[in-house]
């Protein structure tokens, strides 16, 4: 069967034809109305649900059948759902999947940051989100620092994940990190909103890809400036002090590390080295592309979660 399956896509409608095996939430989640319709299309609809999180908000975009397989797709630091999976949510809704991409507190329209907080508080958010809506064995997906968000998760009693998948990213954040993240943020207090804008487009994007894609890096310089900065801060110091490699080994489920080829920030080796920490993960290296693999090669990106979904699709059911 793999021999005929030539793409991404292919290999999401074969899946989706497989036995359900993580369907473990069946018919309407009680308490939670899917209001704020966000996309009329009608070959899936995105809509948004805000959870309340006592005196925080978490906004959530949603998309798929309620009785669909889970999975969360956790986006990085400066960005929100909507702008970073939209087109992913769209095709693994249409394949099946319920979709869930949450704004991480700070971004979009989640609540505001007003005090220091870490990625485990940020993976918190997420896990009562999964309670509030009765979600039961997702599937991971976390981009760049939403991977460590994810691998938080997945370290969590009761999370229980069918699969996780950390892209672009790293599990720790080592002195040397947190001294560059800080030397960073003070420049960015010298240059304001715009100049830093600009500098974080440069960095983030693969100048081919950049130079082929004027008005997309325009964009986010414009929409990057008018953030939060103070949220913006917060969040870049999450990481500070976390260091999750050492507990990797306890992660069952399976597992997967996604890695650009022209990565300015996560080296090769060291997304290979993460890999190995995995007791059962696939490695794959997404070519020719930046950090933002899910805007600057969605398809080459879809193709690989799309493996490794069908290798989770395709596990024998747990024991109960």
């Amino acid at each position: 069967m793999r021999n005929a399956l030539t793409s991404g896509r292919e290999m999401l409608a074969v899946m989706c034809r497989v036995k359900n095996r993580l369907a473990y939430v069946h018919g309407d989640t009680p308490n939670s109305p899917m209001n704020e319709q966000l996309s009329s299309d009608s070959v899936a609809q995105i809509k948004r649900h805000e959870v309340s999180l006592g005196t925080e908000r978490l906004s959530v975009l949603c998309a798929g059948p309620d009785g669909g397989a889970s999975i969360i797709l956790i986006h990085g630091l400066g960005w929100d759902a909507a702008r970073l999976w939209s087109a992913q949510m769209q095709r693994l809704a249409v394949a099946g999947w319920r979709v869930l991409a949450p704004d991480l507190r700070g971004n979009g329209r989640s609540s505001s940051i007003r005090a220091e907080l870490r990625v485990p508080d940020l993976a918190e958010d997420v896990a009562a989100m999964l309670e509030t809506l009765a979600i039961e064995r997702p599937v991971l997906v976390g981009f760049s620092m939403g991977g460590m968000v994810a691998a938080d998760l997945a370290l969590r009693p009761g999370t229980d994940p069918a699969g996780l998948v950390i892209a672009c990213g790293g599990v720790t954040c080592p002195p040397e990190a947190e001294a560059a993240t800080n030397a960073m943020l003070a420049k960015a207090a010298e240059l304001g909103p715009e100049a830093f804008a600009r500098a974080q487009a440069q960095a983030i994007f693969a100048p081919e890809w950049a130079a082929r894609n004027p008005q997309a890096v325009a964009e986010f310089q414009i929409w990057r400036a008018q953030m939060d900065q103070e949220s913006l801060r917060h969040s870049f110091r999450a990481p500070f002090g976390c260091d999750y490699a050492p507990r990797l080994g306890a992660i069952e489920c399976p597992s997967a590390v996604f890695a650009a080829a022209e990565d300015s920030f996560v080296d090769l080796n060291d997304a290979r080295a993460l890999a190995a920490r995995l007791p059962d993960a696939q490695f794959e290296v997404i070519p020719d592309t930046g950090h933002m693999a899910p805007i600057e090669a969605p398809e080459a990106f879809d193709d690989a979660l799309s493996r490794f979904l069908l290798r989770v699709a395709l596990r024998p059911e747990p024991r109960a």
